[in-house]
């Protein structure tokens, strides 16, 4: 009896010591993942886009309900957001319901790759100012995003910091911080625009 008492100890033991390791590694899971944050969620499914550090193509659209034309000039923008969404995505509806007052930080660009009807009415019944229409869905060819919505790029001066389907506002903002903190290699000195500025203002004599 004795002997079966200790090795029922012995095997509860285990268990025990057992139960803590695991609890350990989901522990330490749950630490690399918030380290990761929904970074690694949006750049697991960005396997599409232009790349970091290519020139982000500026564009002009006519806003849906107002028809009042909207220039995107990139190069002049310090950052920005063109967010490709579409009437019949459900996760589209969603994300615009997830996004913030307008910010003066960030300029959010959204497009509709649909027809100008389409879009109008959808942004009525939904309540969302600004968006634009790409009905021959040109700009959506140039950011390589045709087809996929809801598909976010981040740029900062002009420059693509990263591009990817994009469900939350968290996860629009992920992909503008991580290509913030990654590319910079691909972003021009002030100094360097200052000097392309002029080289580019100067008259041939």
């Amino acid at each position: 009896m004795i002997v079966v008492a200790i090795g029922l100890i012995s095997l509860w033991i285990l268990v025990i010591i057992l139960l803590l390791f695991v609890i350990g590694i989901l522990r330490q899971i749950g630490v690399i993942n918030e380290r990761l944050g929904v970074t690694a969620r949006v750049y697991a499914k960005a396997d599409r886009g232009l790349n970091s550090g290519d020139s982000a193509p500026s564009f002009r659209l006519n806003e849906a309900l107002t028809g009042t034309p909207t220039l995107f000039d990139a190069p002049q923008e310090q950052e920005a957001v063109v967010l490709f969404v579409s009437p019949t995505c459900q996760s589209c509806r969603e994300l615009l319901a997830s996004i913030p007052m307008r910010s003066n930080e960030i300029r959010v660009l959204l497009i509709a790759e649909t027809t100008t009807n389409a879009a109008a009415e959808w942004a009525r019944r939904e309540g969302v100012s600004g968006l634009l229409v790409d009905e021959k869905g040109a700009v959506a060819n140039s950011y390589v995003a045709a087809g996929v919505t809801p598909f976010a790029t981040a740029i900062v001066r002009g420059r693509v910091l990263g591009s990817g389907v994009v469900n939350r506002w968290d996860e629009v903002l992920a992909l503008l911080r991580y290509g913030k903190e990654h590319v910079h290699s691909h972003l021009p000195s002030r100094a360097e625009e200052r000097t392309h500025g002029a080289e580019t203002e100067e008259v041939p004599a």
